[in-house]
C-alpha cells in the first residue's frame, strides 16, 4: 500500500524547451524529500507515460530525446523512505510544453 505524506505538493518551476529536443525544469518542494518521481507523456491523461527519478539535491533536471512539434505534459511528486516504507507527496499540478527547438 502506498502511503501519502500529508503536506503541500511540489511545484514545477522554470519549464523550458532548450536546443536539441530537450526539456529543462526545476522542482521546488515545501518539504524535504529524498527524491522525486517525474512522469511525462504526450497526452493529458498520461497514457503511455514515461517515468524518471531525480534526486533532491539536483536543482535542474533535463529530459532528452523528445519529439519536435509535440506537446508534453508532466507532473511530479516527492518520495521519502521512513522505516523501510515509501511515502509520497501528492502529485503537482500538470504542466504542458510544446517542443519547438
Amino acid at each position: 500500500m502506498i502511503q501519502q505524506i500529508k503536506t503541500a505538493k511540489p511545484v514545477i518551476k522554470g519549464l523550458k524547451n532548450i536546443k536539441g529536443k530537450k526539456l529543462r525544469f526545476s522542482i521546488k518542494s515545501p518539504i524535504e524529500v529524498e527524491d522525486y518521481e517525474i512522469r511525462y507523456a504526450a497526452n493529458k491523461k498520461f497514457r503511455g507515460y514515461k517515468k524518471l527519478y531525480s534526486l533532491y539535491d539536483e536543482k535542474n533536471t533535463t529530459i532528452n530525446k523528445l519529439k519536435k512539434g509535440k506537446t508534453y505534459y508532466m507532473k511530479v511528486r516527492g518520495c521519502k523512505i521512513c522505516n523501510t516504507k515509501m511515502y509520497y507527496t501528492k502529485w503537482s499540478k500538470v504542466k504542458k510544453i510544446r517542443i519547438k527547438k
